[in-house]
């Protein structure tokens, strides 16, 4: 930007700024925001360097000049804090929802290491089973040969 002189000038090209401004923000997205905050800032900052009055004796035309500097840091101060609360909201959202994922995630795991473990016993508890009848069945056997034995005793 030119060095802007005078009032009406200077007015005038911060009115360009802040049209520029409003348009690019419309069109903005949250991936280009930083971005399109740091241009319109710089912009700002550009204005309030090279804004000065036509005739620096002239106190009211200082003054004017002045307050559009402060409108100028006043926005831009503004839109940054704007930036800055849409990108935090972005990353409590994300936290959130990163939460949730981790809870769901934990819950899921849990299930997953009990049906593991009913997997990795239901062998042993066949195993175990089978091994019940079997004794069971030796008891049988052996209960039959006792009175088999005792029956030919006589």
């Amino acid at each position: 930007m030119n060095t802007c002189r005078g009032y009406e000038a200077c007015s005038k090209s911060l009115k360009s700024i802040l049209d520029e401004a409003r348009e690019k923000l419309k069109n903005t997205t949250q991936d280009n925001l930083a971005q399109i905050v740091f241009e319109i800032s710089e912009a700002l900052v550009d204005f309030t360097s090279k804004s000065e009055p036509k005739d620096f004796s002239d106190w009211d035309e200082i003054e004017q000049i002045e307050q559009l500097d402060s409108l100028a840091d006043t926005t831009r101060q503004s839109i940054t804090a704007d930036a800055i609360e849409a990108s935090v909201k972005v990353i409590m959202d994300s936290t959130s929802q990163l939460n949730q994922l981790v809870k769901k995630l934990k819950s899921e795991s849990e299930k997953n290491k009990k049906k593991a473990k009913e997997i990795r016993l239901k062998p042993v508890i066949d195993v175990v089973n089978s091994l019940a009848s079997v004794i069971d069945e030796l008891k049988e056997a052996k209960e039959a040969l006792s009175k088999e034995t005792d029956e030919s005793d006589i």
